[in-house]
Formats: C-alpha cells, structure tokens, sequence
C-alpha cells in the first residue's frame, strides 16, 4: 500500500510568500507636475498677465492668449479650467508677494512709519494700473467655490498682517481707535482702485491721495 504524502503544509507556505508584482509597461506614474508641465503654465500665466495688464480681464480671451503663446486653445484648458482660474492664479501670486513685502515693513519699529509705507505702497500699485489687483478689489470673477475660497485665506493673510499695523499704531495713540482694525485695513486694500477709478493718478494728485488717505485714519 502506497503512502499518502500530506502536501498541504508545503502549498500553504508557499502561498504566504509573498510574490513581487510584475512591472507594468508604460511610463511610471509621476507624483508631482513635470518640469515641461511647469514651464507651459508660467508661459500661459505670463501671457494672461500681460494681456490683463494690457486690456483688462473682460477684454481678454483664452483665443488671444492662445495666438500669443502660439499653445493650443485646447490645450490651454489642459492647464487651466477657464479664464477665471488663470486670473486666481495670478492673483495668488501676487498676493503672496505682497504678503512678503508687508512681512519686510512689519519689521520696522515706527508703526506710524509702516502705516504710511503700506497705504504708499497700495497707492503706487493703483496708479501702476495694475488690472489684475483693480479687478480682485472692485469685482471678482465668478468661479467654482473651492478656487475662490483659497485665494481669500491668502488674501486674509495679507489682511491680517495689514490689522496688525493698524493695531500697532492705535495701541501708540497715532491711529484713531474708534473703528475695527480690520475693517480698516480692508479700506486700505481696497480705496486706493476705487479712487482711481474715479481720478487719473499724476504724480500730483497721487501725493494728494497718499496724504488723504493718512487723515482718514487720523494722521
């Protein structure tokens, strides 16, 4: 009689050991945007600048910057939803070198000093028809919450560092104390393109600017 030989300890260790997977073909996923990737957008994000800086952001279409960059319109929107993405981009960027440029003033001393630098610096970029800054003071473009919400947290930031100016120069009595801080630091941000609106800034009436916006905060 022939011996049956138990094979089931054999098979169930082989069964544990794990089994590398075999490579798929094709080129491996990447984890984070290509470098060629990065260049097209800077390209496209550039073209948009200059053509909102030109024309202004009604007036701009995703055509026109597809002649100017010679990139496809559809490719364009491989890269950027809709205009109004490209334009929050912009913005994005924009503010976040504002928000280092606050940073830089916030570490002078004389809080009536970095008052006055922050509301010269925003009656600078009014006068510099900067479309792309009018445009996120005076009317924002429609476009999916998500998009519009992140670039108001960084836009805050901004806010925020601008509060904390206002609240230095009220805690040293040069500032009137009489309102909120933020809220008046939203009126920096935002009267300066509302004005120039309304006025043409020479350099003349740009110091008449300058200065009355330091009586409205009581200087």
């Amino acid at each position: 009689m022939s011996k049956k030989i138990d094979r089931s300890t054999e098979e169930d260790a082989q069964s544990s050991e794990k089994v590398p997977r075999k490579r798929g073909r094709g080129r491996p996923k990447l984890t984070e945007p290509s470098e060629r990737f990065q260049l097209r957008k800077e390209q496209i994000l550039l073209a948009f600048n200059k053509a909102f800086s030109e024309h202004g952001y009604h007036s701009v279409s995703i055509q026109d910057v597809a002649h100017a960059t010679g990139i496809p319109k559809a490719n364009i929107y491989y890269y950027f939803p809709s205009k109004a993405h490209i334009f929050y981009a912009l913005m994005e960027e924009k503010l976040r070198k504002s928000i280092a440029e606050i940073e830089t003033i916030l570490t002078i001393e004389d809080p009536k000093e970095v008052i006055k630098m922050i509301i010269r610096r925003h009656v600078n970029i009014a006068a510099s028809n900067d479309k792309i800054m009018e445009t996120f003071a005076l009317f924002r473009p429609v476009v999916e919450e998500s998009v519009a919400e992140h670039v108001r947290k960084v836009h805050l930031i901004y806010i925020d560092h601008t509060t904390e100016a206002i609240k230095r120069g009220m805690a040293a009595g040069i500032v009137r104390n009489d309102g909120d801080p933020q809220i008046v630091a939203a009126a920096i941000f935002g009267m300066p393109y509302s004005v120039y609106n309304m006025i043409s800034f020479d350099e003349t009436s740009k110091e008449k600017a300058i200065k009355s916006f330091f009586s409205v905060i009581g200087f």
